[in-house]
C-alpha cells in the first residue's frame, strides 16, 4: 500500500491543464508542494497511443503513475484514484487500465417541470463527475 504524505503532495503533470490538478486537490483536501528532484508522489504522463478517455493507473512503492493522452483521460484517472484512496491517503497497490465502453454516458435533468436550486445543480454535476458521466442534458423549457 502506498501512502500519500499528509496534507501535502508533489504532482508532476507536464502537458496537462492545471485546473485538473486543482479540482483533485480540492476534492482530497491536499495541497501541492514543489516538485522534489528525486521523485513526485503522483506523476501524470502523456501517452499518445491511448484514446481520449482511456488511461492507465499504476500504484506501487514508487508512487502513483498515470498515463493518459488527453485531459479527459487524466480526469478519469484522478477520479479513479480518488475512489480507491482512503481518508488517510492510503492507496492499494494496483494496475488499472480503463477505457469507457460507450462514448456517451450521461444524465438528463428536466427543470421545465421541477425547479432546482443552483446548489442542487452543482451537486448533481459533481456527482456525475464522480461516476465518470460525460454528458449533461439540461431540459430547461417545453416551448
Amino acid at each position: 500500500m502506498y501512502t500519500l504524505p499528509r496534507h501535502q503532495v508533489s504532482i508532476n503533470y507536464t502537458g496537462f491543464d492545471e485546473n485538473i490538478i486543482k479540482v483533485f486537490l480540492e476534492r482530497t483536501n491536499l495541497e501541492q508542494v514543489q516538485l522534489r528532484q528525486d521523485k513526485s508522489d503522483i506523476t501524470i504522463i502523456k501517452e499518445k497511443s491511448l484514446s481520449m478517455e482511456e488511461y492507465e493507473l499504476t500504484v506501487n512503492d514508487n508512487g502513483v503513475v498515470i498515463q493518459a493522452s488527453t485531459d479527459k483521460g487524466a480526469i478519469m484517472a484522478l477520479t479513479t484514484l480518488y475512489q480507491i484512496m482512503d481518508r488517510e491517503g492510503h492507496i492499494p497497490y494496483c494496475y488499472i487500465h480503463d477505457k469507457p465502453r460507450y462514448s456517451h454516458r450521461g444524465l438528463s435533468l428536466d427543470c421545465a417541470r421541477h425547479f432546482y436550486h443552483v446548489d442542487e445543480i452543482k451537486r448533481i454535476i459533481e456527482q456525475m463527475a464522480l461516476v465518470k458521466m460525460n454528458v449533461f442534458h439540461w431540459h430547461l423549457t417545453d416551448d
